[in-house]
């Protein structure tokens, strides 16, 4: 939906339970309030969170909460087919950083802007350095169901390969397309071999597979240490070892 098109419908709207499926679907992000009947200062708030934000998001409430259950926002990030929800919903500023949650992308982009949120140590990140958008997206299309199986542990983001030459140089790549994977608790790199042909994500599967089992040795900071993938496939080791 356009931002002329979520000017013209109101900032937030009413939904019975039979409106409620297709109202997921109305928008690339769309946020729900499931509400008890007297709820209304949960209503207060989301509606003028919903006024604020309506240019980005559509926003519904239904009143369909059971009596003995929680109210609760549901997200739906239609761009990449994820649900969020969230029930602790009394601390101040908690719907504002639920919508920030609902429009992370799977697969982002790395910036001078969202490089220290992404870069801290936590999820293993896996990195890939292009300089050309149309690659970008088909690298991005290619993996997004490898980054949903694994978006606990593993965190995928693209580079620009242009503005940020000598990162890609820095972690062991020698050409300015290619894939590296970073254990960010430990700071270890593994430039991917195959990088700079067409990589599928069979390859990256094998590859974040081999590291997990210790088939590959991360770079020491020579050239030719870049390793290629080995092994099979296992979501416990990548759980446990990146």
């Amino acid at each position: 939906m356009s931002f002329f098109a979520r000017q013209q419908q109101p900032a937030y709207t009413k939904l019975s339970k039979n409106q409620i499926e297709r109202f997921t679907t109305t928008d690339d992000f769309v946020v729900i309030a499931h509400l008890h009947e007297d709820d209304e200062e949960l209503l207060s708030r989301f509606s003028t969170t919903a006024e604020a934000y309506r240019d980005r998001y559509s926003f519904g409430y239904s009143t369909d909460v059971a009596q003995q259950d929680a109210s609760r926002l549901t997200c739906y990030n239609n761009i990449d087919n994820l649900e969020h929800s969230e029930a602790e919903l009394d601390q101040s500023g908690v719907i504002e950083r639920f919508l920030e949650t609902c429009k992370e992308l799977l697969i982002p982009q790395l910036t001078r802007r969202t490089e220290l949120k992404y870069r801290r140590p936590g999820k293993s990140l896996v990195y890939y350095f292009t300089g050309e958008e149309s690659d970008r997206d088909l690298y991005v299309k290619r993996m997004k169901p490898l980054a949903r199986t694994y978006h606990e542990y593993l965190r995928f983001v693209t580079v620009d390969s242009t503005e940020y030459a000598d990162m890609s140089r820095g972690m062991g790549l020698e050409l300015e397309r290619g894939l590296v994977v970073e254990n960010t608790h430990g700071g270890q790199l593994f430039p991917y071999r195959g990088s700079g042909g067409d990589i599928g994500i069979g390859e990256v599967e094998n590859f974040i597979t081999a590291i997990s089992q210790g088939a590959v040795q991360p770079w020491t900071g020579h050239r030719d240490d870049s390793a290629k993938d080995t092994g099979g496939w296992s979501k416990h080791n990548v759980r446990d070892e990146l």
